[in-house]
């Protein structure tokens, strides 16, 4: 019956244990999705200035295409 046991509570501890570790790589790889979103925003937010900037500075504002309610 102590075996049995020993080895219940064993079973049991192999299980959390490898839950804790699941959860562990779960986050890494959100954080890595996050990291690698940031990195292409900012890349893009590089290409969209550096194209505002080139073709030329006006000192009139930007047109809105969205039509007043």
């Amino acid at each position: 019956m102590k075996k049995l046991s020993f080895l219940a509570i064993l079973a049991a501890m192999m299980f959390a244990f490898s839950g804790c570790n699941t959860i562990s790589g779960i986050g890494k790889d959100v954080s890595a999705v996050g990291r690698s979103v940031d990195h292409a925003a900012t890349k893009t937010s590089a290409k969209i200035s550096s194209k505002t900037s080139s073709s030329g500075s006006s000192s009139q504002p930007a047109e809105s295409s969205a039509e007043p309610k």
